[in-house]
């Protein structure tokens, strides 16, 4: 599961515990290259939300967990069809030595590694 080939997947663990959320329908909200240090950040919702959530979330009535998910040492970038980028299915897996995630809109980036630099939560009102 992506999760495992996280960097440091302390967060997102602690987080959900042990139902894992997948990478299927993740709404994409912004998409951010970063030629200085050669990282990709792609930042979203994830489609589920943890069954307990942190008390901060609880108490904001929060219903959607956001992540940033930042792939560093690109090797390869495709943006594919960046305007039906907003719900898709991420697929991460591990490429020989490098990580690779791809979308079925033609999205593709091949990394050194991958991580999560970021995972919060907030009240969608037209979260489903």
């Amino acid at each position: 599961m992506w999760i495992d080939l996280l960097e440091d997947n302390r967060a997102i663990t602690n987080i959900y515990g042990k139902h894992k959320p997948s990478l299927r329908f993740f709404k994409v909200k912004e998409i951010n290259v970063k030629k200085f240090n050669n990282s990709l950040n792609i930042i979203g919702d994830l489609s589920s939300f943890p069954d307990d959530p942190p008390l901060k979330w609880k108490k904001g009535n929060f219903n959607t967990a956001q992540v940033v998910l930042e792939f560093w040492n690109l090797r390869a970038l495709n943006l594919g069809d960046y305007f039906n980028f907003e719900i898709v299915d991420l697929n991460i897996f591990k490429d020989g030595d490098d990580i690779t995630c791809e979308a079925e809109n033609g999205f593709y980036c091949q990394a050194e590694l991958i991580d999560i630099l970021k995972i919060s939560g907030y009240q969608n009102p037209i979260s489903e």
